[in-house]
């Protein structure tokens, strides 16, 4: 248990907590370079895409934790009002409040002991970190994919030539549509188009595998539970026959005492 969850109705899942670290490191990272290096007109759209996809998470991360937050005034005044600000897309000053969730999640990893505590504590619910891993995954494909493409087919006359159309081609192509309107021209473009068609594979394949469980899940429960009811019939049953038997035993030592009381009454008579 992390320290500061004490505050919360709940804990917060601990992968929803490493994707949101990781959103905002990858978020802070990508908005210095952009500061650094000037970036292509369309190239800059991708990435503010990407941030308005990345705020919505933040967005729900806040509402989640003022919700759980049993005195949400003291959240609101401590990290809550950056945590709002910092998911405001499209402001640059705003997006360094995200430094804020930076610095609240490390002090709560502190309290895992480190990477093997961190570890322990994703693979308690392999469901939940499935899902949140799954999340990560398909933002980051799709932001690389989609600035890659862009990188790629520049100056060659392909029309995957605008923010939007590198968007659609890389959703179509990590769900492995293909509708054929967009295509790559360029060897490297292809070879983005290949490394995008496994990843939607491995994603969307995790995806189905996720489902799978789900609906396999109430047998295997519905199994554990009977075990787990002939168990507590077997141990009702031994507590029964150990409480007669000891019930037999307290009659058999009562009859005998009062057996001696009666012996030593006649014998004093």
């Amino acid at each position: 248990m992390i320290s500061d969850e004490s505050h919360l109705r709940r804990p917060v899942p601990i992968a929803w907590q490493v994707l949101i670290l990781l959103a905002s490191v990858t978020v802070l990272v990508v908005l210095g370079i952009s500061l650094l290096v000037p970036l292509p007109l369309e190239i800059r759209r991708v990435l503010d895409v990407a941030d308005v996809a990345i705020c919505a998470v933040f967005m729900a991360d806040f509402f989640l934790l003022f919700y759980l937050h049993l005195d949400r005034k003291r959240y609101l005044l401590t990290w809550g009002w950056l945590d709002f600000l910092s998911s405001i897309p499209l402001v640059d000053p705003f997006r360094w409040g995200r430094l804020s969730r930076i610095v609240r999640l490390l002090r709560l990893f502190r309290g895992l002991r480190g990477s093997s505590g961190l570890l322990k504590r994703l693979f308690v619910n392999k469901r939940e970190t499935t899902i949140f891993a799954i999340i990560l995954t398909l933002l980051s494909v799709a932001v690389f994919s989609s600035v890659a493409i862009l990188v790629a087919e520049e100056g060659s006359g392909s029309k995957i030539d605008t923010a939007e159309n590198a968007v659609w081609w890389t959703l179509t192509t990590m769900t492995t549509v293909g509708y054929g309107d967009l295509a790559p021209v360029t060897t490297l473009g292809r070879a983005v188009a290949v490394l995008t068609m496994f990843a939607g594979i491995g994603v969307f394949g995790a995806f189905t595998a996720l489902i799978a469980s789900f609906l396999v899940r109430p047998s295997k429960d519905h199994a554990s539970m009977e075990r787990i009811v002939a168990r507590l019939n077997r141990i009702e049953t031994i507590v029964s026959t150990l409480a007669a038997h000891t019930s037999t035993n307290e009659t058999s030592a009562d009859l005998a005492s009062s057996a001696q009381q009666h012996g030593e009454k006649g014998h004093l008579n």
